[in-house]
């Protein structure tokens, strides 16, 4: 009853740090965020600049500096589309962690339940099984994680076949222990 009730508070223990966690990604996001948008204040001033030097040059001069309007103006829509790209993977980011916080949570509560019924070992190693599962996600994803923070400096190829082994790997533990 006792390592029950241990294992009770381990897992409300790493529900907290999962929502640590997820107070980090925000604080991180929020940073990345008001760094994107200082980028996006400094091109709008080097924009203003550009259109007043065109403004006193001569005709020459102003279709070369259209050019720069040009590649400013692309620079500005890749910033916003990088932003936008930033904000949904955060957001797929907090709810895969909101669903293994809720996979934590349904432990917790079947722990609860398995003190109070007969077939109480039974309950406890489905209880267990699926805590590895969880922990398991948990590792695959923060590998993931990590991988698409050093994904743009890997080929191709390599990343293709570790993202393919990934996939691989659950699969096989999903599957050979479920049973």
């Amino acid at each position: 009853m006792a390592a029950l009730e241990a294992e009770l508070r381990q897992l409300k223990e790493s529900q907290q740090t999962l929502l640590k966690d997820i107070a980090a990604l925000n604080v991180k996001f929020r940073q990345e965020y008001a760094h994107l948008r200082e980028l996006l204040l400094d091109a709008r001033l080097h924009q203003n600049c550009v259109e007043y030097k065109a403004s006193c040059l001569f005709e020459q001069e102003a279709a070369e500096l259209s050019g720069l309007e040009q590649e400013l103006s692309a620079f500005e829509g890749q910033m916003r589309y990088q932003l936008n790209d930033n904000l949904n993977e955060f957001e797929e980011y907090i709810g895969k962690i909101l669903e293994k916080t809720h996979s934590v949570d349904i432990l917790i509560s079947e722990l609860e339940d398995a003190r109070k019924r007969t077939g109480f070992i039974y309950l406890f190693k489905r209880c267990c099984f699926r805590l590895f599962l969880f922990v398991m996600q948990i590792s695959i994803m923060g590998m993931i994680s990590a991988y698409r923070f050093i994904a743009p400096f890997i080929e191709t190829k390599v990343r293709q076949a570790a993202t393919i082994l990934g996939i691989c790997c659950c699969v096989y533990w999903h599957f050979s222990k479920a049973g």
